[in-house]
């Protein structure tokens, strides 16, 4: 004959399982949502972080693209001739003083010659440097120091 289940495990057992059954779910919730917090903290984040990089690259590509612009321009306009490198050399010079931050400025032909002015060196160094490249050699730069 089996033994009657005491009084106390027949209270303690259905309210032992209620209290777990309300903890798993209190717990299933809670993991739920810190998993949506974490997304939405996530996504918060790679938001902030695009407009961060496109504000960056939009101010430090912005004198570079206004540089090449107003080369064009000299260069529509006649005002440069490309094929007279001093003369080219001397108007990217000033273009380099007037943008900074476009640290070397360039203009190619379409026989191959290219004529570039910039920072030598490093950002820091001042000095202007001269580069022309012609395409019979491709293999030798001259560069030359701008006064």
């Amino acid at each position: 004959m089996p033994r009657p289940i005491p009084l106390r495990w027949a209270l303690l057992a259905p309210t032992l399982l209620v209290l777990c059954g309300t903890a798993a779910l209190i717990g299933l919730l809670n993991a739920r949502n810190a998993e949506r917090s974490a997304e939405l903290l996530a996504m918060d984040l790679q938001h902030r972080t695009t407009r961060e990089v496109e504000a960056f690259l939009s101010s430090e590509l912005r004198g570079p693209q206004q540089a090449i612009q107003a080369m064009a321009d000299a260069v529509d306009s006649g005002m440069v001739d490309p094929h007279q490198e001093r003369a080219t050399a001397l108007y990217l010079s000033r273009l380099a003083q007037v943008f900074p931050n476009a640290p070397f400025l360039n203009y190619g032909l379409t026989d191959g010659t290219f004529i570039g002015v910039g920072q030598g060196g490093n950002r820091q160094d001042p000095q202007l440097v001269l580069v022309v490249t012609k395409p019979e050699a491709v293999l030798t730069t001259a560069q030359y120091k701008l006064l």
